[in-house]
C-alpha cells in the first residue's frame, strides 16, 4: 500500500513539474492574460510596431481593460433582434470590404499606363510656384536624428526609413522652406523639430514656377491615380455582371 502511494506521489510531482515547464513555456509566448483569453508576443509585435516603452506599456493596459469589460458586458446583457440585425449588417459590410479589396489588389498599373497619364495631364504637372523634390527621414528622439544626420554625412553610412515626395513653398512647414530655399541640390539640412518629431531632408531636385515636374517624381502620384481610374471601371463593370446574371427587378418605389 505504502508502495502504491509512494508511486502515485513520485507520478503527482512529475505530472506537475511538466505542467510548470509547459505554463512557464506558455507564458514566455504570452504578453498578458485576463482568464482564459490571452495577448500572445505575436498578436503583441504586430499591434505596436514602432512604439516606445511607454505606448507599449499603454497598450497592454487598455487590452486588459477592454477585455475586462468585453467578460463583465458578456456575462450582463442580453443581445435583442435590433442588436443581431447590426451585427448581421456589420458582418456583411466586413465581406464587402474584403471582397472589393480583392479586387482592387488584383489590378495592375503598367509604365505605359503611368507614361500615358503624364503625357495626357501634362499640365497638371506644370508648376505655378518654386517646389522641391525632398528625401525625408522622420526620427521620434533627437539623440537618433543627430546620430543619422553624422551617418548621412559619410557616403559609406547609410539610414533607412526614408521616403521622397515633392513640396511646394505653400506646402512646407517654415522651418523646412527656411533650411532648403538657398541651399543647393544634394545637400543635407537638420535635424529639424517639427510638431515633436525631428526631420533630416535631403535636397533631391529644385523646380521652378512653370517647370514642368520630372516623371520620376510623380510616378507614385500617378500609379495611384491610375490605380483608382482601373479600380472604378472594374468595379463599374462587375457591377454590371452581377445585375446581368442575378434576378434583379425593381418596382415602382413609393413617393
Amino acid at each position: 500500500m505504502k508502495r502504491q502511494i509512494f508511486i502515485a506521489l513520485i507520478v503527482f510531482v512529475s505530472v506537475f513539474i511538466s505542467g510548470c515547464t509547459v505554463m512557464d513555456r506558455i507564458t514566455d509566448r504570452t504578453v498578458a492574460r485576463v482568464g482564459l483569453t490571452k495577448l500572445s508576443v505575436r498578436q503583441f509585435n504586430e499591434k505596436t510596431r514602432g512604439y516606445n516603452k511607454a505606448q507599449k506599456e499603454i497598450f497592454v493596459n487598455s487590452w486588459v481593460e477592454h477585455q475586462l469589460w468585453r467578460k463583465q458586458a458578456k456575462r450582463k446583457t442580453h443581445l435583442d433582434s435590433r442588436d443581431r440585425l447590426k451585427i448581421k449588417k456589420l458582418k456583411d459590410e466586413i465581406r464587402i470590404t474584403k471582397y472589393k479589396k480583392d479586387i482592387k489588389s488584383d489590378l495592375r498599373v503598367s509604365e505605359n499606363d503611368i507614361l500615358d497619364y503624364y503625357k495626357a495631364n501634362s499640365s497638371l504637372y506644370r508648376l505655378k510656384e518654386r517646389a522641391y523634390f525632398l528625401e525625408i527621414f522622420s526620427f521620434l528622439k533627437k539623440n537618433r536624428a543627430l546620430e543619422a544626420m553624422e551617418k548621412l554625412k559619410s557616403s559609406n553610412n547609410a539610414v533607412s526609413g526614408s521616403f521622397a515626395r515633392l513640396h511646394r513653398d505653400s506646402e512646407c512647414h517654415p522651418k523646412l522652406l527656411d533650411a532648403i530655399r538657398k541651399s543647393s541640390v544634394g545637400s543635407y539640412h537638420g535635424p529639424l523639430n517639427i510638431n515633436g518629431r525631428y526631420y533630416i531632408a535631403r535636397i533631391i531636385e529644385k523646380y521652378s514656377p512653370n517647370d514642368l515636374i520630372r516623371l520620376e517624381h510623380v510616378s507614385d502620384d500617378i500609379r495611384e491615380k491610375c490605380l483608382i481610374e482601373k479600380y472604378i471601371k472594374t468595379h463599374d463593370k462587375k457591377l454590371n455582371e452581377l445585375k446581368e446574371n442575378t434576378n434583379v427587378k425593381i418596382y415602382q418605389i413609393p413617393s
